[in-house]
This record gives structure tokens, sequence and C-alpha cells, in this order.
């Protein structure tokens, strides 16, 4: 289960995640059981310190391998994560997006060398390896184009989303765009990619579906317990 960003500093509509400085989305995020975050540009708003209480919080890697503190430039967050799923060794690698509004706390370097780095560190320790990025469609699908070792690029930012994952005729890989609800109504859909993976670890077929989670899904008890516990603070 993987976040492509921007989920720690919502919008305006979303008053209690933006009080709790982005506490009461981990907590939820822990709850259902989250794999990994991709920092977004909008998350960074948040700053150096609470960024890391917020890190420190996750029971499950926040990721970003161009993320930089502006002062030290050293990473803000890991650069990937290896994750054991079906007995398949999966390394996943977070991107944050190139934004102007970027804090100055911060520095973002570039998306495909940060990217190139991390693969070498990666490869030799996975079996498959999935892009959590924050570029948007069009920065994502430029390095699904390019970057070849890379299996899957899990996709979010606020550009043109696609219904249907996209396979770069160039280097034969997969790339889904999250969905991008409507400001105010986040979490009423949620996708679901199933690939096939051969025995060498390669994507054969992937079928990609959005599930609208409507009124047949019956409310979590612990996750109105959680809001009603930040709704009384």
């Amino acid at each position: 289960m993987l976040d492509g960003g921007d989920s720690l500093m919502s919008d305006a509509a979303q008053r209690l995640n933006l009080d709790s400085e982005g506490a009461l989305m981990i907590e939820a995020m822990n709850l259902l059981g989250y794999d990994a975050l991709v920092l977004g540009e909008r998350d960074l708003q948040l700053g150096p310190e609470v960024l890391r209480q917020r890190m420190d919080e996750a029971d499950f890697p926040v990721l970003s391998a161009n993320a930089r503190l502006a002062e030290t430039g050293e990473l803000l967050a890991s650069p990937y994560a290896i994750l054991n799923v079906g007995g398949l060794s999966i390394g996943i690698i977070g991107l944050t997006g190139i934004s102007p509004d970027i804090p100055l706390a911060f520095t973002i370097s570039d998306p495909l060398a940060a990217a190139e780095e991390a693969l070498k560190e990666v490869e030799p320790q996975a079996d498959l390896i999935v892009l959590l990025s924050h570029l948007g469609w069009d920065g994502s699908k430029a390095l699904a184009d390019l970057a070849g070792e890379i299996d899957l690029v899990v996709s979010g930012g606020l550009q043109k989303t696609e219904n249907q994952p996209y396979r770069s005729p160039a280097t034969g890989v997969w790339l889904a765009q999250a969905d991008l609800p409507t400001p105010g109504h986040a979490g009423r859909l949620v996708g679901r990619w199933k690939v096939t993976i051969s025995p060498e670890g390669r994507v054969t077929d992937s079928d990609w579906k959005t599930i609208p989670l409507d009124p047949q899904f019956a409310d979590d008890p612990a996750m109105v317990g959680l809001l009603a516990r930040y709704r009384g603070r």
C-alpha cells in the first residue's frame, strides 16, 4: 500500500490534519497498514523538525532520494526501502517533485540523477523495483522511458492523469498515476494495481482498477475512534 505524496499537508478543507501538522494522517496510515510514502512538495511546508517527528511516528518508511536540507545538503529522508512481499524483495525508491514553492529550508536535486544513484544500491538487493514518484504524470513518464532498471512506477502529483497504466515502448516499464480526488474529497477512491510477475522477476501483465469507497464499505471502528479523538481536541 503506497502513497504518492502531499498527504501530510492536505488541502485547506482538511482542517483536522492541518491543525495536527500531519500527525492525524500518520496515525491513520499506520492503522491502514501503509508500506511506504514519498514526500511531496507540499509536505515540506511542515519544516525539517516537524517532518522528522512525523517520520519517527510512522510505522512505514517515508522516502525521498532527492529532498535535501539546504543548510547541510544531507537527505531529509531515506532514499529507498527494501520490503519482503510474497517472497520477493521489493525495492521502493522515492522521488519528490520540483516546485518554485519549495521552502527555503530544502533543496530538491535532479530526480533522474537521484534515481540513478539510488538504483546502484537497490538493484543488487531487489527482485523487483518500484519508483514511488511525486513528479506528476509527465515527469514520471519521462523517467519510465529512460530508466529500464525500474519495473513499476506509481506516480502522484497535480498533473495529467490517466485511467489506465502506461507501458513505455522504450523500456517496458509500467506506470500508473494515483487517483487525484476532488479537493475536500480525499479518500473517496482507491486504486488497485494487479501485476503478474514472471519467475525472473519481470512484470508481464497489468490490470488497474479504481474502487469507489462508497457505503458498501462499512466505517472502520478504529478509524472512527481516531477521528473522534482528534475532533475532541
